[in-house]
């Protein structure tokens, strides 16, 4: 079996993608991305009433026909048998207990926590009825409250109802329920939200009667969201008012509140989709159903929204955006990027244009008297210098805001170059086109390593950890620089060379080379391994390869 010890991206295009701060996607713009999975993917139901994460990663999904775990990629079926009878069998809500269990809200009134040998199922003292609403304090008891407007309280094995003596308010009507950093228990019903303190409910704000949902803020504060007027509310009884959303649909307003890591607040309602309030206000969030039932953030900042119709949905900032003529480019297809360390970022079209963006904006640089124009590659190094080769006006440098010649432009006019590279040491490597050779410009003095004819265009230079300088041609010939002698290193045999689009090292001394048809190659520690399509590579034509972190 492969096991790299990075992580790689590999690329298989043309075009320029850029990184932001993957399937089924419900929507191609804006700055979140929904991918959803349903039945076909092997959900249980494309209801799902519930979602919670335990303490090794996984996530539980929770339908109303059953429990199952999800590791990303599978769904596997987990029986509650042995702990409840029918006809308790849907999953109505789910949290996740402070003990690293799960706490599961059943359809015929029962509560099952899962936690290894001490799980436990309560039925008798519930009513059959479906509940609405699940929440744990700090002391470590649950509460449950169910549609007809009654509320327990369940602790070591015990059930306790939350009556008028203890400041329920009376009549039926839905509770909503919440715990905040503190570990208080909060309870809304009609017009009243309150407080668990002493052994019961405390009023501390009243509002309109409308359905109400709750959530715990970072502060220890709650937010509440009445209708669609979104509120946060304090123990000691201020609540601050966020504005109201107005979705085009005025049926039953909201499911269920969370408050994510960046302080956002997602609203999950009954028929108009998914909302997020921040400081620009509230924005309507792709989803592949408009109805919401549950939601979660897991450890990695992923949202998780279960709906009532369209599966299960995850939803994160798009982390990939594609840069073409519609953001600025002058031209789709970029052949050469890099960044300088001044964090603009420099490009050379397929049309011989140089661009460069700053910020969000991309400017096309003109051709004057200092940029003669033809770019085919473009280099930065830690120097601040910007390097561009060119198609037959040699090689040009830009610094303090000025392009420069460089300086011995006869060895270079009319030589087309096709690649560079800026080393460690701040050395320039270029690849030459005809006569084929390697160039090092190494503090003003050019040298030249030539190369086989046969070997065709250089199209890609790396360097390793060790300093080596790493040379990928069309041909699919490989060669290594050492000391300033070259080597060829080239692994396929003669019949089988694939022309070499790409080199990258990584920090373990492997050096990664992507074919053109023949997919992934490496060399570590001496020896050379590839990986293609058939062991599960998307594609065997790759363009780019980079590590992440």
């Amino acid at each position: 079996m492969f096991t790299p010890f990075v992580r790689l991206i590999i690329l298989g295009t043309a075009l320029v993608f850029w990184l932001a701060p993957a399937g089924r996607a419900a929507s191609l713009e804006g700055e979140w991305l929904a991918r959803s999975w349903q039945t076909e993917d092997g959900l249980l139901d494309n209801s799902v009433a519930g979602v919670a994460q335990s303490g090794d990663g996984y996530l539980w999904i929770g339908t109303p026909t059953g429990l199952a775990r999800f590791d990303g990629l599978r769904f596997e079926t987990v029986s509650l048998t042995n702990l409840i009878a029918l006809p308790n069998h849907g999953i109505i809500a789910m949290i996740t207990s402070r003990s690293g269990g799960l706490c599961l809200a059943m359809d015929r009134g029962a509560v099952v926590n899962l936690a290894g040998g001490a799980s436990r199922a309560y039925v008798a003292g519930l009513p059959d009825l479906i509940p609405c609403g699940l929440a744990e304090d700090g002391e470590g008891a649950v509460w449950v409250a169910y549609r007809d407007g009654s509320v327990y309280r369940l602790k070591d094995g015990g059930i306790t109802p939350i009556t008028e003596k203890l400041g329920l308010p009376p009549g039926a009507g839905v509770s909503a329920l919440a715990t905040d950093n503190w570990g208080r228990l909060w309870l809304a019903k009609a017009d009243t939200v309150m407080v668990f303190r002493e052994g019961k409910l405390a009023p501390v704000h009243r509002l309109d009667a409308q359905p109400v949902r709750l959530a715990p803020a970072r502060d220890g504060s709650v937010w509440l969201c009445c209708g669609f007027h979104l509120y946060k509310c304090r123990a000691g009884g201020s609540c601050e008012d966020f504005g109201e959303f107005l979705p085009g649909n005025p049926g039953p307003g909201v499911n269920g509140l969370l408050e994510d890591t960046e302080g956002g607040v997602w609203i999950a309602t009954a028929y108009n989709g998914l909302y997020r309030h921040d400081a620009t206000g509230f924005q309507l969030i792709p989803t592949s159903h408009n109805a919401i039932l549950s939601l979660i953030q897991d450890r990695e900042g992923n949202i998780w929204a279960g709906t009532y119709g369209g599966g299960l949905n995850r939803i994160r900032r798009r982390a990939v955006t594609l840069e073409g003529v519609d953001t600025g480019l002058p031209f789709n297809s970029v052949l050469s990027i890099c960044e300088a360390g001044n964090h603009t970022v420099w490009a050379v079209t397929q049309n011989g244009v140089l661009v460069s963006k700053t910020g969000d904006q991309w400017n096309a640089i003109p051709v004057n008297e200092q940029w003669p124009g033809d770019a085919t590659c473009v280099a930065a190094g830690a120097s601040g210098r910007v390097w561009i080769g060119t198609r037959s006006h040699g090689l040009y440098c830009w610094q303090d805001g000025a392009f420069v010649n460089w300086g011995d432009a006869a060895a270079l006019k009319g030589q087309t170059l096709h690649t560079l590279l800026v080393s460690k040491n701040d050395d320039l490597w270029m690849g030459q086109e005809t006569p084929g050779a390697v160039l090092l410009l190494r503090r003003g003095k050019l040298t030249t390593f030539p190369i086989s004819p046969d070997s065709r265009i250089i199209r890609a230079m790396a360097e390793d950890t060790a300093g080596n300088i790493w040379v990928g041609t069309s041909k699919g010939t490989l060669l290594r620089i050492t000391d300033d002698r070259l080597a060829n290193e080239t692994l396929r045999p003669p019949g089988g060379l694939s022309s070499i689009r790409c080199l990258h090292a990584t920090p373990d001394g492997a050096v990664w080379i992507g074919y053109a048809g023949a997919g992934v190659g490496c060399i570590r520690n001496g020896h050379y391994f590839e990986v293609n399509s058939e062991q599960g590579l998307y594609d065997d034509y790759i363009s780019h390869i980079v590590a992440d972190d």
